[in-house]
């Protein structure tokens, strides 16, 4: 159960990551289009935390960052806010 406005943090393995086929436990690997899709199948409105580039680079460029850094890191993180 979570109250309006509250916030879930959800961690999974990166889908391109060694670590997201080691441990047996894990029965689904999730890319950002899957784990965004789950959180909104919930009823939350997804964001996705990114990691902090330079204001100095033009917009389009922080984005395109943003996304490759996203795509290298281990793991994927994405919060679910409930409106």
């Amino acid at each position: 159960m979570l109250k309006k406005g509250g916030m879930v943090t959800i961690v999974t393995p990166n889908f391109m990551s060694r670590n997201a086929y080691r441990d047996p436990d894990h029965k689904h690997v999730f890319n950002f289009m899957k784990l965004w899709r789950l959180v909104r199948t919930a009823g939350l409105v997804p964001h996705f935390p990114s990691p902090n580039i330079g204001s100095l680079l033009p917009r389009r460029l922080r984005i395109v960052f943003k996304l490759i850094l996203l795509l290298l890191s281990d793991t994927l993180t994405v919060v679910g806010e409930k409106t």
